[in-house]
């Protein structure tokens, strides 16, 4: 029996304001694309990991709120789902229903199980207790862009809606309907979120957060416990609510806070002390102190933030850990954690970064394996490729370098070495990278592997930097890096300065989210020029000494496969054999035979006569072909006799090639829907058969064997949207694992690896699988084996990246 437990995740967090909650259990809770993702932060040894990701929504998830355990969460075609959450981290769906049709959640709020506010681009205020209860509310030609809930000493009970006239509407409720009361006004751009706090004589306070900079504060008070006015006295005039005859209340402005230079888009309460946390685009945190005089004048406690210079700024922040930690998401996706220098001081002003879960914000589109199988590098249409590797010191797995921050999406990549790697975007070049000295020393630091070992050639880089206006990383020597103290930029700050000059340096432990954005650079180290569109597709070969590469192609021409020297870096000849882009290519193991598939529905071999003289030995046609629609995916198998394809019919074929060179189908197996990605086990199993699996375009993975005497295959696994990816599946990736010791791999947006003990025996399979996912930033890995005893699970909660996973099969 094959077991599966995930070991790692990474992924980012969506682009947009009101996705990020922390619950008083403890755990953080993110949107990213249709997933709510649940992670821990940092405790004593144990690394900030992400635990689990669940396939909550179809569509992009535009708000995610929580009140107590319950989690609601609004999407982009109208739908609001209300979650549990449990004390393990789980996610239960109480309910779900179609709340605004075809219209963008713009907010969700909630008190308990049962009461829902939302609103949507179609301008309507829902308030859903149950199905059968209702109400609907609008509020002129405009439109509710956040909500808040508030009960009253008295037991009344509030709404807050903020509209697209930059007005705060106050709701009361009465007999299980809620009544138009006050308007506050002040604002002079969108109010993005609001906050209320109550204090201990009865009165409270709503903070709202604006487009114009400013917060304003609203203080509501009792009439019945307001002092006597005194005529002598300069007051001004409030605005009264008046909820019954008995129970009215007196609305001032209790301050005016002017401290952020953007957009500010979330203003959140502590949780038991008198301070509110703002997040801005200006990329600031700021939290708020009134001061010790008591005259209504709020300042600055701390303020933190100031990210790299490829940052724009925040989206949103709450307090964690009982106020112990600041959680900030940035526009770039990215997690920040903060935490005082002296935690048993709570009024200690100077805050400390640390390392935090994270990942890819948009689709991951390729991964690979080093060949050491040492780390795991991705790319994806965030325009960044990303590195991650264990940690020796707790458990998990981290991103611990960015090497590539592109102008450009980008759509493939290959490991051909330790220190090398090749990428292609939506440009008409590949470019290669090669690691510098920080990245060997950091591996080496921060997962204890033996660099000498790993990296065979000698590696002169220190680091690299992206010149202004510029593409291509420049490498940085030993000695040149710039000490922001020493230029003189007119008018800049140093703050300012620091954030255009890259500083690699030797890490530690894994670093932050603004290190990674600015130190990690790879240097360029050659372009490949050639192709007439933009590139789609890469592969190496097993020794790495030979690339090809293809890109997007209408004609014949176009669809070439292009075949280059790794040494040399030369173009060195062109394979022709299809007419639409060929999607896919991959070498055999054997480094004997070439396959290629294509958007034209076939697939071609090519015999090596050498590393640079290939010829076609056979191309499918339609009757001899078997897939009617565009075949995907490809891959050859551990022993270079079987090569499988997958296509959009949703079929898988199994190919055999005999010792003439002739090629024979020899099993053809149908699944539910499209298949994107397909990996055979480097290995058989312990019964002689082959292993593989299949990634589909509603994200599912499947594990199957194939017994080529009986020619027929065994489903052995599945997993599901949210044990697996929400969305495309687009690439898999497999690695042998012949050690005496595993390095499990996880990424849960910032996981660890830990050691596992593993033992052999005669025809074990131990492997580990990497998947990337298209349109939701997920990457994954397998660790499978055919004999429940080879494998000693670490019971360690180990974390991986926009999403990408590790997953152990024992």
């Amino acid at each position: 029996m094959v077991t599966i437990s995930s070991t790692f995740v990474a992924t980012g967090c969506a682009q947009r304001s009101q996705v990020l909650v922390w619950s008083t259990r403890g755990f953080v809770v993110y949107a990213s694309a249709g997933d709510l993702v649940v992670a821990k932060l940092r405790k004593n040894e144990a690394a900030a990991r992400i635990l689990s990701t669940t396939a909550a929504h179809e569509a992009h998830i535009t708000c995610v709120t929580i009140d107590d355990d319950f989690i609601r969460s609004g999407d982009a075609q109208g739908n609001v789902a209300v979650w549990k959450l449990s004390e393990t981290g789980v996610l239960d769906l109480l309910s779900r229903h179609d709340a605004h049709p075809k219209h963008p959640i713009t907010s969700c709020t909630g008190l308990g199980d049962s009461l829902t506010a939302s609103s949507a681009s179609d301008g309507r205020l829902l308030i859903r207790r149950s199905a059968e209860k209702q109400q609907e509310l609008k509020f002129g030609s405009t439109f509710v862009l956040c909500t808040a809930f508030y009960r009253c000493a008295e037991g009344e009970l509030l709404l807050a809606a903020a509209t697209s006239n930059s007005k705060v509407e106050i709701l009361y409720e009465e007999n299980e309907e809620f009544k138009r009361g006050i308007t506050l006004t002040g604002h002079s751009d969108w109010v993005r979120s609001m906050a209320f706090r109550g204090d201990s004589d009865g009165s409270f306070i709503c903070a709202s957060a604006g487009q114009d900079s400013v917060i304003r504060m609203y203080k509501f008070q009792n009439e019945q416990h307001i002092p006597a006015f005194d005529p002598s006295e300069l007051r001004v005039r409030p605005l009264k609510l008046e909820i019954t005859p008995k129970l009215v209340f007196h609305v001032t402005v209790e301050a005016v806070l002017s401290g952020h230079e953007g957009w500010i888009h979330s203003v959140q309460w502590h949780p038991t002390l008198n301070r509110l946390l703002s997040a801005s685009m200006d990329k600031c945190l700021i939290v708020w102190e009134p001061s010790d005089d008591g005259h209504g004048v709020w300042l600055e406690k701390v303020r933190v933030g100031e990210v790299g210079g490829q940052a724009v700024g925040f989206y949103g922040a709450v307090f964690a850990n009982e106020g112990l930690r600041i959680v900030g998401h940035s526009y770039f996706g990215g997690i920040y954690i903060w935490h005082p220098e002296n935690e048993l001081n709570p009024n200690e002003i100077i805050w400390l970064p640390e390392p935090a879960f994270g990942g890819h914000f948009s689709n991951v589109v390729d991964i690979d394996w080093d060949p050491s199988g040492s780390y795991l590098i991705s790319c994806s249409s965030d325009q960044t490729t990303r590195t991650y590797a264990p940690i020796c010191a707790g458990s998990g797995h981290a991103e611990i370098g960015r090497p590539q921050v592109h102008g450009h999406n980008l759509n493939c990549l290959i490991a051909i070495s330790s220190s090398t790697f090749v990428s292609g975007a939506e440009e008409k070049i590949f470019r290669a990278f090669r690691a510098p000295k920080t990245f060997a020393n950091s591996l080496a630091n921060i997962s204890g592997v033996d660099k000498q070992q790993i990296f065979e050639e000698e590696l002169s880089e220190f680091g690299a930097g992206v010149p202004s206006l510029g593409l291509s990383n420049k490498a940085i020597e030993e000695g040149e890096v710039t000490n922001p103290d020493d230029i003189v930029m007119g008018g800049a700050t140093k703050e300012e300065i620091a954030s255009l000059v890259s500083n690699p340096v030797d890490l530690t432990e894994p670093p932050t989210e603004d290190h990674l954005m600015q130190n990690t650079l790879w240097p360029e180290i050659h372009k490949l020029y050639g192709h007439g569109f933009e590139v789609f597709a890469i592969a190496a070969n097993k020794q790495g000494t030979i690339i090809a590469t293809s890109c997007k192609a209408s004609q014949t021409d176009h669809a070439v496969v292009m075949i280059w020297d790794t040494k040399e870096w030369q173009r060195r000849c062109d394979l022709f054999a299809h007419q639409l882009t060929v999607t896919q290519m991959d070498f055999a193991p054997s480094g004997k035979y070439f396959l290629s598939v294509s958007r034209d529905r076939t697939f071609a071999v090519f015999k090596s006569e050498s590393d640079f003289e290939w010829t076609k030995v056979f191309q499918s046609t339609k009757s001899t072909g078997v897939h009617s629609r565009i075949i995907w995916a490809c891959s050859w198998s551990h022993d270079s006799e079987l090569f499988a394809t997958v296509s959009r019919d949703k079929k898988m074929a199994i190919w055999r090639i005999g010792e003439d060179d002739s090629i024979h189908n020899v099993g053809v197996i149908s699944l539910e829907d499209s298949i994107t990605a397909v990996q055979f086990a480097p290995g058989l199993t312990a019964d002689g058969k082959y292993a593989l699996a299949t990634g589909l375009d509603n994200g599912t993975i499947q594990l199957h064997t194939f017994d080529l005497v009986s020619r027929t295959f065994e489903n052995v696994k599945n997993l599901d949207r949210s044990k697996a990816h929400s969305r495309t599946v687009r690439r898999l990736r497999s690695k042998l694992i012949q050690t005496e010791r595993l390095f499990l791999t996880g990424l849960t947006s910032g996981k660890v690896w830990k050691w596992s003990q593993m033992r052999h025996q005669r025809n074990g399979l131990g492997w580990i699988q990497a998947i990337s996912f298209r349109p939701v930033h997920h990457a994954f890995a397998l660790g499978m084996s055919s004999n429940e005893t080879q494998m000693e699970r670490a019971d360690l909660g180990l974390n991986w990246a926009e999403t990408s996973r590790y997953f152990k099969l024992v």
